[in-house]
Protein backbone atom coordinates (compact mmCIF):
# COMPACT_ATOMS: atom_id res chain seq x y z
CA UNK A 1 0.00 0.00 0.00
CA UNK A 2 1.19 3.71 -0.88
CA UNK A 3 2.62 5.52 2.45
CA UNK A 4 0.37 8.03 3.78
CA UNK A 5 0.99 11.40 5.34
CA UNK A 6 -1.27 14.47 6.76
CA UNK A 7 0.41 17.84 6.48
CA UNK A 8 -1.05 20.54 7.90
CA UNK A 9 -0.58 23.87 5.61
CA UNK A 10 -3.11 26.84 7.20
CA UNK A 11 -2.21 29.79 6.54
CA UNK A 12 -4.10 31.34 9.93
CA UNK A 13 -1.68 28.94 12.00
CA UNK A 14 -1.44 24.78 12.63
CA UNK A 15 -3.50 23.88 15.53
CA UNK A 16 -2.79 20.25 15.71
CA UNK A 17 0.26 20.29 17.50
CA UNK A 18 -1.36 22.37 20.54
CA UNK A 19 -4.77 19.63 20.33
CA UNK A 20 -2.45 17.09 20.91
CA UNK A 21 0.39 18.02 22.38
CA UNK A 22 2.87 17.45 19.75
CA UNK A 23 6.52 19.45 19.35
CA UNK A 24 6.25 22.47 17.09
CA UNK A 25 9.53 20.53 15.28
CA UNK A 26 10.05 18.74 13.77
CA UNK A 27 7.33 20.02 10.95
CA UNK A 28 6.59 22.24 8.14
CA UNK A 29 9.48 24.63 8.42
CA UNK A 30 11.77 21.69 7.93
CA UNK A 31 10.41 19.59 5.34
CA UNK A 32 9.92 22.94 3.01
CA UNK A 33 13.87 23.41 3.76
CA UNK A 34 14.56 19.90 2.50
CA UNK A 35 12.28 20.10 -0.77
CA UNK A 36 14.46 23.21 -1.36
CA UNK A 37 17.07 20.62 -2.30
CA UNK A 38 15.96 17.32 -3.05
CA UNK A 39 12.96 15.55 -1.75
CA UNK A 40 13.53 12.55 -0.11
CA UNK A 41 10.96 10.30 1.15
CA UNK A 42 13.43 9.87 4.42
CA UNK A 43 12.99 14.04 4.70
CA UNK A 44 9.08 13.46 5.06
CA UNK A 45 9.30 11.14 7.76
CA UNK A 46 12.17 12.79 9.77
CA UNK A 47 9.72 16.20 9.70
CA UNK A 48 6.80 14.21 10.46
CA UNK A 49 5.33 13.32 14.37
CA UNK A 50 2.76 10.65 15.01
CA UNK A 51 -1.09 11.59 15.83
CA UNK A 52 -2.85 8.88 18.22
CA UNK A 53 -3.82 5.81 16.19
CA UNK A 54 -0.66 6.26 14.23
CA UNK A 55 -1.06 8.78 11.35
CA UNK A 56 2.35 10.41 10.33
CA UNK A 57 1.73 14.24 10.33
CA UNK A 58 3.69 17.60 9.50
CA UNK A 59 2.77 20.67 11.95
CA UNK A 60 2.52 24.10 10.44
CA UNK A 61 3.65 27.05 12.76
CA UNK A 62 0.79 27.84 15.46
CA UNK A 63 1.95 32.01 15.00
CA UNK A 64 -0.52 32.25 12.01
CA UNK A 65 2.70 35.47 10.05
CA UNK A 66 5.09 32.46 10.40
CA UNK A 67 2.61 29.88 8.83
CA UNK A 68 1.52 31.94 5.96
CA UNK A 69 5.08 32.51 5.30
CA UNK A 70 6.02 29.09 5.27
CA UNK A 71 3.17 28.05 3.38
CA UNK A 72 3.92 30.52 0.57
CA UNK A 73 7.63 29.17 0.36
CA UNK A 74 6.00 25.79 0.72
CA UNK A 75 3.66 26.00 -2.97
CA UNK A 76 7.01 27.17 -4.74
CA UNK A 77 8.93 24.68 -3.40
CA UNK A 78 7.36 21.81 -1.63
CA UNK A 79 4.39 20.72 -3.87
CA UNK A 80 5.42 19.59 -6.96
CA UNK A 81 8.31 17.58 -5.72
CA UNK A 82 5.98 16.18 -3.70
CA UNK A 83 3.24 15.51 -6.02
CA UNK A 84 5.54 13.93 -8.49
CA UNK A 85 6.65 11.09 -5.51
CA UNK A 86 4.87 7.76 -6.44
CA UNK A 87 5.35 6.65 -3.34
CA UNK A 88 3.45 9.11 -0.89
CA UNK A 89 -0.01 9.98 -0.75
CA UNK A 90 0.00 13.05 1.03
CA UNK A 91 -3.40 15.07 2.89
CA UNK A 92 -2.73 18.59 3.25
CA UNK A 93 -4.71 20.68 5.15
CA UNK A 94 -5.41 24.19 3.81
CA UNK A 95 -7.82 25.60 6.11
CA UNK A 96 -9.94 27.80 4.38
CA UNK A 97 -8.91 29.24 1.19
CA UNK A 98 -9.53 32.26 -0.65
CA UNK A 99 -8.15 34.45 -3.55
CA UNK A 100 -5.21 35.38 -1.40
CA UNK A 101 -4.52 32.11 0.38
CA UNK A 102 -0.97 31.66 0.64
CA UNK A 103 -1.82 27.91 0.06
CA UNK A 104 -2.95 28.08 -3.54
CA UNK A 105 0.25 27.24 -5.11
CA UNK A 106 -0.11 24.50 -3.24
CA UNK A 107 -3.58 23.43 -4.94
CA UNK A 108 -2.03 23.85 -8.41
CA UNK A 109 -0.60 20.91 -7.81
CA UNK A 110 -2.99 18.99 -6.65
CA UNK A 111 -4.81 15.98 -7.87
CA UNK A 112 -7.93 16.76 -6.28
CA UNK A 113 -9.61 19.34 -3.91
CA UNK A 114 -11.93 18.52 -1.57
CA UNK A 115 -13.72 21.29 0.27
CA UNK A 116 -15.40 20.34 3.42
CA UNK A 117 -18.53 22.01 4.53
CA UNK A 118 -21.84 21.85 6.58
CA UNK A 119 -24.65 21.91 3.91
CA UNK A 120 -26.91 25.35 5.04
CA UNK A 121 -27.91 27.76 2.83
CA UNK A 122 -25.23 30.25 4.05
CA UNK A 123 -21.86 27.82 3.58
CA UNK A 124 -23.36 26.92 0.16
CA UNK A 125 -23.47 30.52 -1.08
CA UNK A 126 -19.53 30.98 0.10
CA UNK A 127 -18.64 27.59 -1.37
CA UNK A 128 -20.56 28.33 -4.50
CA UNK A 129 -18.92 31.98 -4.99
CA UNK A 130 -15.07 30.02 -4.92
CA UNK A 131 -15.77 27.68 -6.67
CA UNK A 132 -14.74 28.85 -10.70
CA UNK A 133 -11.83 30.23 -8.65
CA UNK A 134 -10.94 27.02 -6.99
CA UNK A 135 -11.28 25.06 -10.52
CA UNK A 136 -8.74 27.43 -12.29
CA UNK A 137 -6.39 26.11 -9.39
CA UNK A 138 -7.31 22.09 -9.32
CA UNK A 139 -10.00 21.45 -12.09
CA UNK A 140 -11.06 18.11 -9.96
CA UNK A 141 -13.10 20.11 -7.10
CA UNK A 142 -15.31 18.19 -4.89
CA UNK A 143 -17.41 18.83 -1.89
CA UNK A 144 -17.47 17.07 1.13
CA UNK A 145 -20.61 17.68 3.52
CA UNK A 146 -20.69 16.94 6.87
CA UNK A 147 -24.50 15.95 7.81
CA UNK A 148 -26.94 16.44 4.53
CA UNK A 149 -29.23 19.19 6.01
CA UNK A 150 -30.98 21.21 5.48
CA UNK A 151 -29.59 20.54 1.97
CA UNK A 152 -28.94 16.69 0.55
CA UNK A 153 -26.02 15.93 -1.89
CA UNK A 154 -28.83 15.30 -4.60
CA UNK A 155 -29.96 19.39 -4.14
CA UNK A 156 -26.80 20.67 -4.20
CA UNK A 157 -25.12 18.67 -7.43
CA UNK A 158 -28.60 19.92 -8.87
CA UNK A 159 -28.08 23.30 -8.56
CA UNK A 160 -24.37 23.93 -8.43
CA UNK A 161 -23.10 21.07 -10.82
CA UNK A 162 -20.48 20.30 -8.32
CA UNK A 163 -19.68 16.40 -7.89
CA UNK A 164 -20.33 15.29 -3.75
CA UNK A 165 -18.01 13.39 -2.25
CA UNK A 166 -19.85 12.17 0.15
CA UNK A 167 -21.64 13.00 3.92
CA UNK A 168 -19.88 12.65 6.97
CA UNK A 169 -22.52 11.60 9.46
CA UNK A 170 -22.91 15.13 12.00
CA UNK A 171 -21.90 12.51 15.08
CA UNK A 172 -20.25 14.60 17.64
CA UNK A 173 -20.45 11.56 19.98
CA UNK A 174 -18.81 9.41 17.70
CA UNK A 175 -16.23 11.52 16.62
CA UNK A 176 -15.46 12.28 20.59
CA UNK A 177 -15.56 8.84 20.82
CA UNK A 178 -12.69 7.92 17.92
CA UNK A 179 -10.58 10.90 19.06
CA UNK A 180 -10.66 10.06 22.83
CA UNK A 181 -11.28 6.27 22.82
CA UNK A 182 -14.18 4.18 23.40
CA UNK A 183 -15.41 0.42 22.69
CA UNK A 184 -14.67 -1.26 19.69
CA UNK A 185 -18.89 -2.17 19.87
CA UNK A 186 -19.33 1.32 19.77
CA UNK A 187 -17.39 2.55 17.45
CA UNK A 188 -18.63 -0.48 15.02
CA UNK A 189 -21.86 1.27 15.70
CA UNK A 190 -21.48 4.64 15.26
CA UNK A 191 -22.58 6.88 12.37
CA UNK A 192 -19.50 8.46 12.36
CA UNK A 193 -17.14 5.47 11.72
CA UNK A 194 -19.49 4.28 9.05
CA UNK A 195 -19.61 7.32 7.45
CA UNK A 196 -15.95 8.07 7.20
CA UNK A 197 -15.42 4.34 5.90
CA UNK A 198 -17.95 4.99 3.01
CA UNK A 199 -16.16 8.60 2.00
CA UNK A 200 -12.77 6.59 2.29
CA UNK A 201 -14.05 4.14 -0.03
CA UNK A 202 -15.32 6.69 -2.53
CA UNK A 203 -12.35 8.78 -2.19
CA UNK A 204 -10.35 6.17 -3.31
CA UNK A 205 -12.30 4.83 -6.21
CA UNK A 206 -12.46 8.28 -7.44
CA UNK A 207 -9.51 9.91 -6.72
CA UNK A 208 -6.57 6.65 -6.69
CA UNK A 209 -3.60 8.88 -6.07
CA UNK A 210 -1.09 6.88 -8.02
CA UNK A 211 1.40 7.50 -10.30
CA UNK A 212 1.80 10.56 -11.92
CA UNK A 213 0.53 12.30 -9.14
CA UNK A 214 0.25 12.29 -5.03
CA UNK A 215 -1.25 14.70 -3.50
CA UNK A 216 -4.63 15.47 -2.20
CA UNK A 217 -5.67 18.49 -0.76
CA UNK A 218 -8.39 18.95 1.91
CA UNK A 219 -9.88 23.09 2.50
CA UNK A 220 -12.25 24.07 5.34
CA UNK A 221 -14.71 26.47 3.95
CA UNK A 222 -17.63 25.70 6.60
CA UNK A 223 -17.94 29.70 7.08
CA UNK A 224 -19.44 31.51 9.66
CA UNK A 225 -21.82 29.87 12.23
CA UNK A 226 -24.82 31.73 11.17
CA UNK A 227 -28.75 30.86 10.61
CA UNK A 228 -28.96 27.07 9.39
CA UNK A 229 -33.02 28.00 8.79
CA UNK A 230 -33.35 26.98 5.26
CA UNK A 231 -34.85 29.67 2.55
CA UNK A 232 -38.90 28.86 1.37
CA UNK A 233 -39.03 25.36 -0.20
CA UNK A 234 -39.70 27.04 -3.32
CA UNK A 235 -36.24 28.58 -3.06
CA UNK A 236 -33.26 27.16 -4.01
CA UNK A 237 -29.69 26.83 -2.15
CA UNK A 238 -28.47 30.45 -3.31
CA UNK A 239 -26.09 30.04 -6.01
CA UNK A 240 -24.09 33.11 -5.70
CA UNK A 241 -22.30 35.33 -2.78
CA UNK A 242 -20.56 38.28 -3.54
CA UNK A 243 -19.98 39.17 0.30
CA UNK A 244 -17.71 37.48 2.75
CA UNK A 245 -14.01 36.12 3.21
CA UNK A 246 -12.66 33.69 5.31
CA UNK A 247 -10.08 35.68 6.45
CA UNK A 248 -10.56 39.12 7.58
CA UNK A 249 -14.27 39.76 6.67
CA UNK A 250 -13.44 41.83 3.61
CA UNK A 251 -15.92 41.20 0.38
CA UNK A 252 -13.58 38.87 -2.11
CA UNK A 253 -13.60 40.03 -5.54
CA UNK A 254 -16.26 38.46 -7.22
CA UNK A 255 -15.19 35.95 -9.83
CA UNK A 256 -16.58 35.39 -13.34
CA UNK A 257 -18.53 32.25 -14.53
CA UNK A 258 -19.67 31.25 -11.19
CA UNK A 259 -22.62 29.16 -10.64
Amino acid sequence: DDQKVLIEADADGGTLAVHYQLGRDPGLIGLTAAAGHQLDIADVWNQAQELPGGLPVVVAPDQPDKAANIISTAGRTLARPLAQRNDLVALVDCGRLSSRSAANDIVRHADALIVVLRPTAPNIQIAAHRLAAQRRLCENVTWLLVGDRPYSPAEIQGVHQVPVLGVIADDPVGAAGLEHGTTDKKLRRSAFIRSIANVADTLADQFPLAPPGSAAVVVGDEGPAVDDRPPPPSAAPPSAFAGASADDGTPDTPVEGGP
